[in-house]
């Protein structure tokens, strides 16, 4: 029984953690002043590297439909292109059900 209770003790806290790091949650500004880094109101963590963090906002950029990618720091350098990866897929836009059912059936927004 206490194998158990420690086991999933030891779950709820990396789980936990791992729901904290992975920014999920939109910024606020007691979170940027403990320290997160928030890029478009986004909260991708705490303790970031530099590259990964540069990697982030050009990802992000690129997920808003401006692309931005350093070819080299993207091939030379796993941080950079981890945050890369982050930001681009965490900043595209998200739709609903409502605008992707216009989206299949060829409506376009002059139509509106």
């Amino acid at each position: 029984m206490r194998k158990k209770a420690l086991l999933f003790s030891t779950a709820i806290i990396i789980f936990g953690g791992c729901a904290a790091t992975t920014g999920s949650m939109r910024c606020t500004p007691e979170m940027i002043s403990a320290g997160y880094f928030c890029y478009g109101g986004i909260n991708f963590g705490k303790n970031l590297s530099p590259e990964y963090k540069r990697g982030v906002i050009d990802g992000c950029r690129t997920g808003q439909g401006y692309f931005f990618k350093d070819y080299t720091a993207y091939a030379n350098s796993p941080t950079y292109k981890q945050g890369w990866i982050e930001g681009r897929k965490r900043c595209r836009p998200t739709y609903d059900d409502n605008y992707m059912n216009q989206v299949k059936s060829n409506v376009t927004p002059e139509d509106f």
